[in-house]
C-alpha cells in the first residue's frame, strides 16, 4: 500500500481543523425551544382573532399579536394547543378543538349508543374531567359524542360517555380525540363524587373523581 506523502498529510490535517471549527459554530446556535401541548379554554375576540388561552392551572397565554383567525367571534373554545413559552412571549403553532360539554339527563338523548373507543388517559383538572380517546375511523365521517347522567349510587353521580360510530365508517386507523366533561353544580344535589364510565374495546371502564 502506498504511504501518504507530507503534502497529503498536511491537506488532511487542514480539513480536520475546518470540520471541527464548523461543528463548534453549529453548537453555539440558538437552542430549539421546548414545545408544549395542553388543553385550555381558548378565547376568540370580537374580531375573530385567537386571543388568550387559559390553561387548566389558571395560567394565561396571550397570542393576540400573532393574528391567528378563527371562523367564530367572541367565544371561548375548549382546545388543545401546541406552543412555546418563548421567554414571556408565547407563540402558538397549532390548535385543535376538543369535544366538550356538560352531562345531560338520559331523556335528552333519543338514543344512547356505546360504540367502543380506546381510552388513552383520563384525569381531573380544576373545571373538567378530561380524557384522551382513540377512535377507529377512515377519517371520512364524524363520530358523535355526549355525556349522559345514568343515575346516583350513594353520593356518587354516575355519568356515561356516549359514542356513535357511523355505520359507513368502518375501523381503519386510530384518530386521537380529546374530550372534556364540564364540572358544575347543576347536575344533581347531594353528591360528592362523579363516576365516569367509558365504553372501550376492553369493556366498560369506570373512573371516580371528586365532585366540584
Amino acid at each position: 500500500m502506498q504511504l501518504m506523502n507530507n503534502k497529503n498529510l498536511l491537506l488532511l490535517f487542514i480539513l480536520c481543523i475546518f470540520f471541527v471549527a464548523c461543528s463548534d459554530d453549529d453548537d453555539k446556535g440558538d437552542p430549539v425551544p421546548n414545545m408544549y401541548t395542553e388543553l385550555c379554554d381558548l378565547y376568540v375576540n370580537a374580531s375573530r382573532v385567537v386571543s388568550v388561552a387559559t390553561l387548566d392551572d389558571g395560567t394565561k397565554l396571550d397570542f393576540t399579536a400573532q393574528g391567528i383567525k378563527s371562523n367564530v367571534a367572541d367565544t371561548t373554545l375548549r382546545s388543545v394547543i401546541t406552543y412555546t413559552p418563548a421567554n414571556g412571549k408565547p407563540r402558538m403553532y397549532d390548535y385543535t378543538l376538543a369535544l366538550c360539554g356538560q352531562a345531560l339527563k338520559s331523556s335528552s338523548f333519543p338514543s344512547q349508543p356505546h360504540d367502543p373507543v380506546q381510552l388513552v388517559s383520563i384525569w381531573r383538572s380544576s373545571r373538567y374531567i378530561n380524557m384522551t380517546l382513540g377512535e377507529k375511523t377512515t377519517g371520512k365521517n364524524s363520530h358523535r359524542y355526549g355525556f349522559c347522567i345514568t343515575g346516583m349510587t350513594g353520593k356518587t353521580l354516575q355519568v356515561s360517555l356516549l359514542h356513535k360510530q357511523p355505520s359507513d365508517d368502518p375501523p381503519s386507523y386510530t384518530r386521537k380525540r380529546y374530550a372534556s366533561l364540564l364540572l358544575h353544580t347543576d347536575y344533581a344535589t347531594g353528591y360528592d363524587s362523579i363516576a365516569v364510565t367509558i365504553p372501550t374495546f376492553d369493556g366498560n371502564l369506570t373512573y371516580t373523581f371528586k365532585g366540584e
